[in-house]
């Protein structure tokens, strides 16, 4: 696969949520995902990830090993500061002739408050994962931005969870092994990770 998708996050921690999308990307496009862990994400300014940056690279590293087409890229963790999607494209497509960048549909909302949105659209398509009506959500899109966002809607598995509610189920001691791969379970466990 020569085409690339970026799938940025914090992934604190990654779940069967991001594979899930990741995978039916993956064979919607034909396309390699790139896992992309954010240092800190700047639309999370008053709440930063929770574990550190070398826990939250080993997780997804451990997480995507099964697939291989999907590739973990470290390169916002090593800028150690706010990452911001339009930076990330703009060193990708140095080397990288058609690029995609995923987002859920929820960040359709809020895409006008990124960083350059017109610069990130200029680098990568969007491809949109979404559950439910495609017309509910073609009604979210702005419209100077519809064509653009209408040719990546992709109808995606929906499965509930979410890093948040991973990380409250943790502090009571309820189990998540349903909802995240065994591997990550572990290193959770082993680290201590989000008591």
């Amino acid at each position: 696969m020569k085409k690339q998708a970026l799938l940025g996050g914090s992934f604190d921690p990654i779940h069967n949520g991001h594979l899930s999308l990741a995978v039916d990307m993956m064979e919607k496009w034909q396309v390699e995902i790139l896992f992309c862990p954010a240092f800190c994400s700047p639309h999370k300014k008053q709440q930063p990830p929770v574990a550190a940056a070398q826990d939250r690279l080993a997780m997804v590293e451990l997480a995507i090993a099964p697939f291989p087409h999907f590739s973990l890229l470290t390169l916002e963790i090593e800028r150690q500061k706010p990452s911001y999607t339009v930076e990330t494209l703009a060193e990708l497509t140095k080397s990288q002739q058609e690029l995609f960048f995923i987002m859920a549909k929820e960040h359709i909302y809020s895409f006008a408050d990124w960083k350059d949105p017109l610069a990130i659209l200029k680098l990568a398509s969007p491809l949109i994962g979404y559950n439910g009506e495609e017309q509910a959500v073609l009604e979210q899109i702005p419209v100077k931005w519809h064509h653009l966002f209408k040719k990546g809607l992709t109808k995606t598995r929906r499965i509930d969870v979410s890093s948040t509610e991973l990380r409250n189920r943790l502090k009571k001691q309820h189990p998540i092994e349903h909802l995240v791969p065994a591997k990550v379970v572990d290193y959770i466990k082993n680290k201590q990770l989000y008591l």
